[in-house]
């Protein structure tokens, strides 16, 4: 990201008195203008601009730090790409449309990838998620606990690559549908990621560039990653 070191010492600065003043204000909102932030450039600041939030509590008034990072925050917002906040996406299936933009999303993520869906059997997105965690990216999955020992099932093979994956542990179906990339985009839906939601069934796909929205299915993603527990290998 262009200027990324000078908005970063801007950052710095005031965060040191817990104030934006106006000439330094203009100055973070040029830079991130100029700089256009992608999702993962607007993720990892969001993600500094908290931990530098976080290094203040103690000792310090949480009013005005949280005033800061509020400021700040909304100064990031209005720095965004402007398509990034204003268009959604929208796919439908039968056909290549759904499971094409998901396997762009996963290629595309640069440092996270939560994943909550009822199941996982198109090898076509099972490699993209292999492909994200061979660069690095953070990969966490929720599963329907009985539908990952369905043949043809990608979820076992995905497990043994280092992907750290739960199963609901409830009698009733994990039915959710949903991905958060870089702690912006969300893809949510009617749509399995399987062939047969691709090439036989009526579904559809959102994608939206969105903080807030992001961080509503994070929260629930969080719940459940709590309540969840790790794959076993047998069903018993």
């Amino acid at each position: 990201m262009k200027n990324r070191e000078r908005l970063l010492t801007l950052i710095d600065l005031t965060a040191q008195t817990f104030s934006i003043p106006g000439t330094a204000k203009e100055e973070m909102l040029a830079l991130l203008k100029e700089s256009s932030i992608q999702s993962s450039d607007y993720g990892a600041l969001r993600s500094y601009i908290f931990d530098k939030a976080y290094s203040f509590c103690n000792g310090n008034d949480l009013s005005k730090v949280l005033a800061w990072l509020e400021a700040t925050l909304k100064l990031l917002e209005r720095g965004r790409e402007p398509s990034a906040a204003k268009k959604p996406e929208v796919y439908f299936s039968p056909g290549a449309a759904c499971r094409d933009r998901i396997h762009k999303a996963l290629f595309e993520a640069r440092c996270s990838v939560d994943i909550c869906v009822f199941t996982i059997s198109d090898n076509f997105i099972s490699e993209a998620i292999l492909s994200a965690e061979k660069r690095g990216i953070d990969i966490r999955i929720i599963t329907d606990d009985d539908k990952c020992y369905d043949e043809g099932s990608d979820i076992h093979r995905l497990s043994k690559n280092n992907i750290a994956i739960r199963t609901d542990n409830s009698p009733a179906l994990m039915h959710n549908k949903f991905v958060v990339i870089d702690n912006i985009l969300t893809i949510t839906g009617s749509y399995n990621w399987t062939r047969t939601a691709a090439m036989e069934n009526g579904e559809n796909i959102i994608v939206l560039y969105d903080a807030i929205v992001a961080n509503t299915y994070l929260e629930t993603f969080e719940k459940l990653w709590k309540t969840s527990v790790t794959l076993r290998k047998n069903r018993y």
